[in-house]
Protein backbone atom coordinates (compact mmCIF):
# COMPACT_ATOMS: atom_id res chain seq x y z
CA UNK A 1 0.00 0.00 0.00
CA UNK A 2 1.18 3.51 -0.91
CA UNK A 3 0.70 6.48 0.99
CA UNK A 4 0.67 10.21 -1.10
CA UNK A 5 2.09 12.79 1.45
CA UNK A 6 2.83 15.33 -1.55
CA UNK A 7 -0.22 17.73 -1.21
CA UNK A 8 1.89 21.06 -0.98
CA UNK A 9 2.65 20.02 -4.24
CA UNK A 10 -0.39 18.95 -5.80
CA UNK A 11 -3.11 16.65 -4.12
CA UNK A 12 -6.12 14.89 -6.04
CA UNK A 13 -9.09 17.31 -7.21
CA UNK A 14 -12.03 17.18 -4.16
CA UNK A 15 -15.47 15.28 -6.25
CA UNK A 16 -17.04 18.87 -6.15
CA UNK A 17 -14.16 20.76 -8.25
CA UNK A 18 -13.69 17.67 -10.24
CA UNK A 19 -17.73 18.02 -11.26
CA UNK A 20 -16.95 21.69 -11.57
CA UNK A 21 -14.55 21.08 -13.92
CA UNK A 22 -16.18 18.64 -15.78
CA UNK A 23 -19.05 21.14 -16.07
CA UNK A 24 -16.56 24.32 -17.41
CA UNK A 25 -15.12 21.94 -20.17
CA UNK A 26 -18.80 21.45 -21.53
CA UNK A 27 -19.04 25.10 -22.10
CA UNK A 28 -17.49 26.25 -25.65
CA UNK A 29 -17.24 30.04 -26.75
CA UNK A 30 -14.57 32.53 -26.54
CA UNK A 31 -14.97 34.39 -23.32
CA UNK A 32 -14.06 37.52 -25.78
CA UNK A 33 -16.81 37.03 -28.27
CA UNK A 34 -20.53 38.50 -28.44
CA UNK A 35 -22.28 35.56 -28.88
CA UNK A 36 -24.36 33.32 -26.42
CA UNK A 37 -22.20 30.77 -26.17
CA UNK A 38 -19.06 33.40 -25.98
CA UNK A 39 -21.08 35.71 -22.93
CA UNK A 40 -21.76 31.94 -21.25
CA UNK A 41 -18.05 31.72 -20.93
CA UNK A 42 -17.24 35.11 -19.72
CA UNK A 43 -19.71 34.54 -17.14
CA UNK A 44 -18.63 32.00 -15.85
CA UNK A 45 -15.03 33.03 -16.02
CA UNK A 46 -15.39 36.44 -14.52
CA UNK A 47 -17.85 34.18 -11.56
CA UNK A 48 -14.53 32.28 -10.79
CA UNK A 49 -12.42 35.13 -11.01
CA UNK A 50 -14.77 36.90 -8.30
CA UNK A 51 -14.30 34.02 -6.40
CA UNK A 52 -10.41 33.84 -6.26
CA UNK A 53 -10.76 37.55 -5.66
CA UNK A 54 -12.43 37.32 -2.82
CA UNK A 55 -10.78 34.21 -1.47
CA UNK A 56 -7.25 36.20 -1.81
CA UNK A 57 -8.80 39.28 -0.54
CA UNK A 58 -8.32 41.92 -3.60
CA UNK A 59 -10.14 42.87 -6.58
CA UNK A 60 -11.50 40.87 -9.49
CA UNK A 61 -9.55 42.81 -12.00
CA UNK A 62 -6.40 42.19 -9.90
CA UNK A 63 -6.53 38.86 -10.72
CA UNK A 64 -4.74 36.95 -13.48
CA UNK A 65 -4.90 33.35 -14.57
CA UNK A 66 -1.60 31.88 -15.43
CA UNK A 67 -0.86 28.34 -16.15
CA UNK A 68 0.65 27.82 -13.06
CA UNK A 69 2.90 28.83 -10.04
CA UNK A 70 6.15 29.17 -12.24
CA UNK A 71 4.65 31.37 -15.12
CA UNK A 72 2.82 33.57 -12.02
CA UNK A 73 6.31 34.15 -10.58
CA UNK A 74 7.68 34.92 -13.75
CA UNK A 75 5.39 37.77 -14.67
CA UNK A 76 5.54 38.96 -10.96
CA UNK A 77 8.69 39.13 -10.54
CA UNK A 78 10.20 39.91 -14.14
CA UNK A 79 6.96 42.71 -14.23
CA UNK A 80 8.10 44.29 -10.92
CA UNK A 81 11.89 44.78 -11.76
CA UNK A 82 11.25 46.05 -14.98
CA UNK A 83 9.02 48.60 -13.77
CA UNK A 84 11.45 49.65 -11.40
CA UNK A 85 14.49 49.61 -14.37
CA UNK A 86 11.84 51.84 -16.17
CA UNK A 87 11.73 54.43 -13.38
CA UNK A 88 15.21 54.20 -12.53
CA UNK A 89 17.84 52.59 -14.40
CA UNK A 90 20.13 52.35 -11.76
CA UNK A 91 17.44 50.71 -9.39
CA UNK A 92 18.67 46.34 -10.53
CA UNK A 93 19.05 44.57 -7.09
CA UNK A 94 16.10 42.14 -6.37
CA UNK A 95 16.61 40.82 -2.51
CA UNK A 96 15.47 37.36 -2.29
CA UNK A 97 16.06 34.99 1.40
CA UNK A 98 18.29 31.96 0.85
CA UNK A 99 16.09 28.67 0.27
CA UNK A 100 13.48 30.24 -2.21
CA UNK A 101 11.41 28.16 -4.70
CA UNK A 102 13.26 27.15 -7.43
CA UNK A 103 10.96 29.13 -9.63
CA UNK A 104 11.97 32.53 -7.87
CA UNK A 105 15.47 31.54 -8.36
CA UNK A 106 15.72 30.86 -12.33
CA UNK A 107 13.43 34.17 -12.71
CA UNK A 108 16.21 36.39 -10.83
CA UNK A 109 18.91 34.67 -11.98
CA UNK A 110 17.45 34.82 -15.33
CA UNK A 111 17.04 38.50 -14.62
CA UNK A 112 20.62 38.38 -13.91
CA UNK A 113 22.14 36.86 -16.78
CA UNK A 114 19.76 38.71 -19.16
CA UNK A 115 19.05 42.08 -18.00
CA UNK A 116 22.08 43.18 -15.63
CA UNK A 117 19.74 42.13 -12.33
CA UNK A 118 21.74 42.36 -8.67
CA UNK A 119 20.81 39.59 -7.14
CA UNK A 120 21.04 40.10 -3.29
CA UNK A 121 20.66 36.69 -1.05
CA UNK A 122 19.03 37.30 1.93
CA UNK A 123 20.65 34.78 5.14
CA UNK A 124 17.56 33.24 6.69
CA UNK A 125 17.55 31.45 10.33
CA UNK A 126 17.95 28.07 11.22
CA UNK A 127 14.08 27.76 10.68
CA UNK A 128 13.97 29.40 7.33
CA UNK A 129 13.16 32.71 8.28
CA UNK A 130 14.72 36.04 6.83
CA UNK A 131 13.73 39.05 10.03
CA UNK A 132 12.62 42.18 8.77
CA UNK A 133 15.37 43.67 10.44
CA UNK A 134 18.11 41.66 7.90
CA UNK A 135 15.73 43.47 4.94
CA UNK A 136 15.51 46.72 6.36
CA UNK A 137 19.39 46.66 6.76
CA UNK A 138 19.68 45.62 3.18
CA UNK A 139 17.57 48.08 1.83
CA UNK A 140 19.19 50.78 4.03
CA UNK A 141 22.99 49.80 2.75
CA UNK A 142 21.73 49.34 -1.35
CA UNK A 143 19.46 52.48 -2.91
CA UNK A 144 19.54 50.29 -6.11
CA UNK A 145 17.03 47.95 -4.57
CA UNK A 146 14.50 47.20 -7.33
CA UNK A 147 11.86 45.14 -5.47
CA UNK A 148 12.62 42.17 -2.52
CA UNK A 149 10.47 38.23 -3.37
CA UNK A 150 10.10 35.70 -0.89
CA UNK A 151 7.80 32.74 -0.65
CA UNK A 152 4.87 33.78 2.29
CA UNK A 153 4.90 30.17 3.16
CA UNK A 154 7.82 27.60 2.42
CA UNK A 155 6.40 24.09 0.28
CA UNK A 156 8.76 21.96 1.80
CA UNK A 157 9.43 22.92 5.22
CA UNK A 158 6.22 25.02 6.18
CA UNK A 159 7.78 27.90 6.96
CA UNK A 160 5.82 31.00 7.42
CA UNK A 161 7.81 34.57 7.01
CA UNK A 162 6.78 37.25 8.59
CA UNK A 163 5.27 38.91 5.79
CA UNK A 164 3.86 41.86 7.46
CA UNK A 165 7.02 43.09 8.71
CA UNK A 166 8.81 42.75 5.77
CA UNK A 167 6.58 44.75 3.63
CA UNK A 168 6.60 47.21 6.24
CA UNK A 169 10.36 47.10 6.03
CA UNK A 170 10.42 47.51 2.61
CA UNK A 171 8.02 50.21 2.40
CA UNK A 172 9.90 52.31 4.23
CA UNK A 173 12.25 52.80 1.02
CA UNK A 174 9.34 52.57 -1.47
CA UNK A 175 10.32 49.04 -2.73
CA UNK A 176 7.71 46.83 -3.46
CA UNK A 177 7.41 43.17 -2.48
CA UNK A 178 6.27 40.53 -4.25
CA UNK A 179 5.11 37.34 -2.65
CA UNK A 180 4.83 33.30 -3.54
CA UNK A 181 1.33 32.51 -1.64
CA UNK A 182 1.13 29.36 -3.49
CA UNK A 183 1.97 27.30 -0.31
CA UNK A 184 0.22 29.77 1.73
CA UNK A 185 -3.00 29.95 0.04
CA UNK A 186 -5.60 27.62 1.84
CA UNK A 187 -2.92 27.22 4.87
CA UNK A 188 -2.54 30.63 6.34
CA UNK A 189 -5.35 33.79 5.90
CA UNK A 190 -3.74 35.66 3.08
CA UNK A 191 -5.81 39.73 2.46
CA UNK A 192 -3.98 40.41 -0.74
CA UNK A 193 -5.04 44.65 0.30
CA UNK A 194 -4.13 44.18 4.07
CA UNK A 195 -0.44 42.74 3.30
CA UNK A 196 0.92 45.73 1.77
CA UNK A 197 2.39 43.58 -0.73
CA UNK A 198 2.27 44.90 -4.57
CA UNK A 199 2.12 41.64 -6.05
CA UNK A 200 0.83 37.74 -5.04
Amino acid sequence: MTVYLDHAATTPMLPAAREAWLDALGLVGNPSSIHSDGQNAKRMLEEARERVAASLGCDPIEIVFTSGGTESVNLAIKGLYWAAVAADPERRRILVPRGEHHATVDTVEWLERHEGAIVHWLPVDEYGRVSPAEVESALSSHSDSALVTLLWANNEVGTIQPVRGIVDAAGRFGVPVHLDAIAAYGSVPIDFHASGAAAL
